[in-house]
């Protein structure tokens, strides 16, 4: 979601120029592993910068040491060496990316027989999607070809982890007779990615297992719709058979 920086015990202000603000959301993203400091003058002015970037970035990480005042006032939250910048390794800091992909490597790790029947994790899943507030810095527009780049890689790597883990909760959901909220999960999916097939015939499962069939059939026709509109392709063999499935049901 947008960036939200958060000092329990110190104080935040303004950062003053959206480029410290797309400074932190960087180095926080990349953990404490140190980032170059010509790497983010790159990312954040380009690559024609030189010299100007490295007095730039030395700008920025002034404005976000004067925005973030941790509690005891005096360490940084940004360590800024000579040739590199990291999160101090000195601070607890918390980053909700951390905990989103720690939540589902642990479901991947975990060794059950099915993950649809693991409801240890489906909890973690449900905790990860929590943490999910919707793009990834979608608030933070910087005015250079690395950082969008950047940014839209993540976007588009987090949205897909999201998803599929919405999908697997939607599974263990209608495998566990909570259709109601298998219903809520697929529309939650539909909500992030209106032309997800898959969440199109997950809805329309949850749907007609509830006795709405009609409504089920009315999300077929949506889906095709939004499929033509969008990406110039029919459904998938898969989803008109489920269709159609729906559809004879019906006429029993």
């Amino acid at each position: 979601g947008p960036l939200v920086v958060e000092a329990p015990g110190g104080h935040l202000a303004p950062f003053e120029a959206n480029t410290a603000r797309a400074l932190l959301a960087y180095v926080a993203a990349h953990g404490y592993q140190p980032q170059l400091r010509t790497t983010l003058a790159t990312v954040l002015w380009g690559a024609d910068a030189g010299p100007t970037g490295l007095t730039n970035l030395r700008s920025a990480l002034r404005r976000v040491r004067n925005a973030v005042v941790l509690a005891d006032g005096v360490t940084p939250c940004l360590l800024a060496e000579r040739d590199t910048v990291q999160l101090h390794p000195d601070v607890a800091i918390e980053v909700d990316i951390d905990a989103f992909e720690a939540l589902l490597r642990g479901v991947e790790q975990h060794a059950h027989p099915a993950l649809c029947d693991c409801a240890a994790c489906a909890e973690r899943q449900r905790q990860a999607v929590a943490l999910y507030r919707g793009d990834f810095l979608a608030d933070l527009d910087i005015a250079n070809e690395q950082f969008e780049q950047w940014r839209s890689s993540e976007q588009h790597r987090l949205r897909q982890q999201v998803m599929r883990t919405l999908a697997n909760l939607v599974e263990y959901e209608m495998r566990h007779g909570s259709l109601e909220e298998a219903e809520r999960l697929a529309r939650h999916q539909l909500a992030l990615e209106r032309w997800n097939e898959e969440a199109h015939r997950q809805l329309m499962l949850a749907l007609a297992r509830t006795g709405q069939r009609s409504a089920a059939l009315a999300q077929y026709r949506r889906c095709r719709r939004l499929l033509l509109q969008e990406l110039e392709v029919e459904p998938s063999a898969e989803t008109t058979a489920l269709y159609e499935h729906i559809k004879a049901s019906m006429q029993r």
